[in-house]
């Protein structure tokens, strides 16, 4: 597949494992890229392949970051 594909919300959703209203979330926070095909709220909103992937890889968590949440998780 190209990296330059559009892929569908469904498809994003699917790719990532995560629910509709996360990816959204991400979105409006302007932390995952996308863009809107058409006009105004009702526009499709779609995801460029590459972007995805390298959005996955800028949120790679370290061995350390995963330590601090077991630990904030147990207090």
């Amino acid at each position: 597949m190209p990296e330059s594909e559009l892929l569908t919300t469904a498809q994003v959703l699917e790719l990532l494992q995560i629910g509709r209203t996360k990816l959204w979330e991400l979105v409006r926070e302007g932390a995952f890229p996308a863009y809107r095909l058409g006009h105004g709220r009702n526009g499709a909103l779609r995801y460029r392949r590459s972007d995805v992937l390298r959005w996955l890889e800028c949120n790679q968590v370290a061995p350390a970051d995963l330590d601090d949440v077991a630990a904030s998780e147990s207090a």
